[in-house]
């Protein structure tokens, strides 16, 4: 059906109008807002796919000025022409939800300013920026008052900060002069964990970003240790150094000797995309004190892959946690220690073949058969960018025109062939001998294969990774086998960055908080920005369905890069996000 609008004579094409067309138990929505890019436009016509159904049920047409129209029964298979002559004044009423599942509250006084860096300079053929991943967050009662208090990470330049938790659910910034030393290092990752069991919660802060050069000490992580008050200090001498990009930190008693071990994931080898970045396994003497674990003991974790997220749970019931990576182009890897050492058992888990753009991951039983399973956040279905199991998309990465730099080739399948994603300016900039003298006009190299555009025995040797999916999915664990489920159409129009699980419903079962946004992509591909906060709840069939927006409360637009959930005093529940540079957004519920 497509649906034109006839509105007055000085707006004679409706923009502004908003229509809903209610057909099979979906609403679809559109703004007539025909206006596409820098000078452009499209034809000012509403088209929605109505599927198997010859009507729609209901369209509701809300009038610039405040007009409403609305009709019953339309057939599909036409172009309706909609008239603002026929509309009344009036408002179209909306359902409200007898009780809202979130609901707003004042966040804390921390807004995430990030600093001025282009990663498109150095590197230009990245897909995104590494650099703007901020700010991280880690939760925990800090100075023993039963409250969870929570610290906020700042970027280069900008000190992290400690929040504690007050009555009625506010919050007061600590005063943290440790922090304020470390302003230059930029925050990506941040954990609460007793170090050298004296009981209190202290803190290690990942270094990371990528706008400082590979092996830059502004990349060494940092241990505060706590007072038991909530006062941190920083003791250099507690961890090993090292100068690499991180993403995240995971503790976990590794050896079975009654302190907590670490796991540090490794982002990004600043500059040298894609080489992968070091990962590294920290050892604690138990008082504290972190040394680096062997390479035989690690088991090939140093070079994991470029993770973004991880977690350590007991995927077999041996009582031993395995541990859980995901990244960018890579699957979701798991790491087993058998007592000795790690080892890689992800195709014994049916992951090998998941490669994917993986943001961040959760776990749960969310199934209800008693283990655990995964949800993992993603590039989304949303872009651009398409990729299957059959037809991967490909980075190959070789010095191709031999100027000892490292050349990052993406390219896409279409027709059983594979095209570089990058335009032909893109390409040239990067590779200009190469690619200006072998393609003198841009309709050439549109049409030009990537065997016709780089040599094909360079492309055998070049480095190789894929990406076979982009949708945000859970990983159902059946019988020791994770099988990956897509999650429904509306969690596919954005990334998610961080995955909350929680019954925030209360019928007993785990729902999905899918928080995301991100516009640090190259410009052709534009900002992933539609997503308010996507909730799924589990039904009974064990399918997940999506509540919209309007009827749970929460509206968490922006580029929300972590969240953490917090519990106050009057057993009520605060979700926290961190937003890259912007202000920090939060919401009560009922736990």
């Amino acid at each position: 059906m497509q649906i034109k609008c006839k509105g007055t004579a000085l707006n004679p094409a409706g923009t502004g109008a908003k229509i809903w067309v209610h057909t099979g138990g979906q609403v679809f929505y559109q703004e007539m807002t025909p206006i596409r890019g820098f000078y452009s436009s499209v034809e000012p016509v509403f088209q929605v796919g109505l599927g198997k159904m010859t009507t729609a049920e209901r369209i509701e047409v809300e009038w610039p000025g405040g007009k409403i129209q609305v009709l019953e029964n339309v057939k599909a298979d036409q172009r309706l022409t909609l008239d603002i002559a026929k509309a009344q004044p009036g408002r179209i009423p909306r359902p409200e939800p007898e009780q809202r599942l979130f609901e707003s509250v004042l966040p804390p006084d921390f807004t995430h300013r990030e600093n001025d860096f282009e990663d498109f300079e150095r590197e230009r053929l990245l897909l995104h920026r590494f650099s703007r991943s901020g700010p991280c967050l880690a939760a925990g009662d800090v100075n023993g008052d039963g409250l969870d208090d929570f610290f906020v990470g700042g970027a280069a330049g900008q000190s992290g900060a400690v929040f504690l938790q007050k009555t009625g659910a506010s919050f007061r910034r600590s005063d943290q002069p440790a922090l304020g030393a470390d302003a230059r290092f930029e925050d990506t990752g941040a954990l609460f964990f007793d170090a050298d069991g004296d009981k209190d919660l202290d803190l290690y802060v990942v270094s990371g970003s990528n706008e400082a050069a590979a092996g830059s000490d502004v990349y060494q992580d940092r241990l505060y240790f706590n007072d038991g008050q909530g006062n941190f200090a920083r003791e250099p001498e507690a961890l090993p150094r090292e100068s690499d990009s991180g993403s995240v930190v995971r503790a976990a008693d590794v050896d079975s000797d009654g302190d907590p071990d670490l796991f540090v994931g490794g982002r990004v080898a600043p500059g040298r995309f894609p080489e992968i970045p070091r990962s590294f396994l920290l050892l604690n003497d138990g008082k504290g004190r972190f040394s680096m674990a062997s390479a035989n003991l690690s088991g090939g974790l140093e070079r994991a892959g470029m993770i973004t997220d991880a977690q350590f749970a007991d995927l077999d019931g041996d009582k031993r946690p395995e541990l859980i990576l995901c990244g960018a182009w890579m699957p979701v890897k798991i790491f087993q220690f058998n007592g000795k050492a790690f080892s890689e058992v992800t195709a014994q888990f049916g992951l090998e073949h998941s490669s994917g753009f993986w943001n961040c991951l959760s776990v749960a039983d969310l199934d209800g058969d008693g283990d655990p399973d995964l949800a993992a956040g993603n590039e989304g279905l949303n872009t651009r960018l398409h990729a299957s199991p059959g037809a991967p998309l490909r980075l190959f990465a070789l010095d191709f025109d031999l100027n000892q730099s490292i050349d990052p080739v993406v390219a896409m399948a279409d027709g059983g062939k594979y095209y570089p994603l990058a335009q032909r300016n893109e390409l040239a900039a990067q590779m200009p001998n190469l690619i200006k003298t072998k393609f003198l006009r841009y309709r050439h190299y549109a049409k030009a294969s990537l065997e016709e555009v780089l040599d094909v025995k360079k492309l055998r040797a070049a480095q190789k990774l894929d990406a076979r999916y982009l949708g945000n999915a859970w990983f159902e664990n059946r019988d020791g086998k994770f099988i990956l489920h897509t999650l429904p159409a509306e969690a596919q129009i954005s990334c998610a960055k961080r995955i909350i699980i929680q019954d925030f419903t209360r019928d007993g079962r785990p729902d999905l908080l899918l928080l995301g946004n991100d516009a640090n992509n190259i410009p052709e591909t534009g900002p992933y920005d539609a997503s308010q906060g996507i909730l799924l709840a589990a039904d009974s069939r064990g399918e997940w369905k999506h509540l919209p927006n309007r009827q749970h409360g929460l509206w968490a637009g922006g580029e929300l890069r972590d969240a953490v959930v917090l519990q106050t005093e009057a057993g009520k529940g605060i979700l926290l996000a961190g937003v890259n540079n912007g202000s920090m957004m939060g919401w009560a519920f009922e736990k």
